[in-house]
């Protein structure tokens, strides 16, 4: 077991009596009754951007709707390669699935990621969503309810990129779904690699032979002072079944992703002896990070915890596991991404 962080847990309980009725002050519902997937909320103007089953919907800060346009069904086959090459399958009509919902400010722009064609993205203007500016062809997302998360950041080139983290999708033909990386920094206006040589890229992907079988849930995806985060939940090791949840973090100005490290995330409330596994998290101005945990698929009524963490420390945990490594101390990988090999002293 690696290094434990814990600055506390809070445990919820609700007492009924003491629960008090809220107001609702508006209300917004999908005029077909489809799901909701993401939202995004642009700072300046207060407008949301809901990304639901075949739609994507603008709604002024009062839930008023301004626009919606249509993202599915489109005819599609997970069999079939990306639109831009022929398919003699038979072809269906898909329902889209919101897998990424990002808000680009400096360009004016959605950047919406849906699970259709292998999980394809566009660019859309944020004046009109109906009017998109770049599509891409290649897999980027899931293709279907596996997790993803999208966030900007300062990518390798000094530049804002789009960095996604997204789950192995087993659904459809391999040769397709094995271009979608697992961790992935893009370029925001052709939603290419932000760099790409002939040594390598801004990507890592599992190993071939196990990616479906180690899957990585991605929960949430954040930047803060000079790194990128991911935080998973995934497999204790490669033939284990008891899950973890893990932080990632990667230099932003890395143009290979040699710089990723992975420490275990804990919040273990010593009053329960299962083991909970992270649900959502979200970062703080002030430079903390929360965290909520609760049994990995079980009861609603199970115990879950939420513990709130200094960047600053899990930080300087970082640094220690870099400086044993150093040393001669540890393994460098992960195995579900590299062969694993022994630190050695330098």
């Amino acid at each position: 077991m690696g290094p434990r962080l814990l600055q506390g847990a809070i445990v919820a309980v609700c007492l009924l009596d003491l629960v008090l009725p809220l107001t609702i002050l508006h209300t917004f519902r999908d005029p077909e009754d489809n799901s909701f997937q993401l939202m995004a909320l642009h700072d300046s103007t207060g407008a949301l951007y809901i990304g639901a089953t075949n739609r994507l919907h603008k709604l002024t800060s009062d839930l008023n709707l301004i626009q919606s346009a249509a993202t599915g069904p489109r005819e599609d086959n997970p069999e079939c390669p990306p639109p831009i090459l022929p398919c003699e399958k038979p072809k269906m009509a898909t329902d889209s699935l919101t897998k990424g919902l990002v808000i680009d400010s400096d360009h004016d722009s959605v950047i919406l990621c849906t699970s259709l064609f292998h999980g394809s993205c566009q660019i859309l203007k944020l004046s009109n969503i109906t009017s998109v500016t770049s599509f891409a062809q290649k897999p980027s997302v899931p293709n279907d309810g596996s997790s993803c998360v999208m966030f900007l950041a300062p990518g390798p080139q000094n530049e804002t990129s789009l960095y996604i983290g997204a789950e192995y999708s087993p659904v459809g033909d391999e040769a397709y779904r094995d271009l979608v990386p697992s961790i992935s920094s893009r370029d925001l206006k052709t939603l290419e690699l932000a760099y790409r040589d002939k040594e390598g890229g801004t990507k890592m992907s599992i190993k071939q032979d196990i990616r479906s079988e180690f899957k990585v849930r991605f929960v949430a995806g954040f930047s803060y002072s000079g790194y990128v985060y991911f935080i998973t939940v995934q497999p204790k090791g490669l033939k284990s079944k008891e899950k973890v949840t893990r932080i990632i973090r990667l230099c932003q100005g890395d143009r290979y992703f040699r710089s990723y490290i992975e420490i275990p995330l804990e919040c273990q409330d010593t009053s329960s002896s299962s083991t909970i596994v992270a649900q959502a998290a979200s970062q703080m101005e002030d430079g903390r990070l929360v965290v909520s945990y609760s049994p990995d698929g079980s009861s609603v009524r199970a115990s879950s915890s939420v513990c709130v963490y200094r960047l600053e420390d899990i930080d300087l945990m970082f640094a220690q596991t870099v400086q044993d490594c150093y040393n001669g101390q540890g393994k460098v990988g992960p195995d579900h991404y590299e062969t694993i090999r022994t630190c050695m002293r330098t």
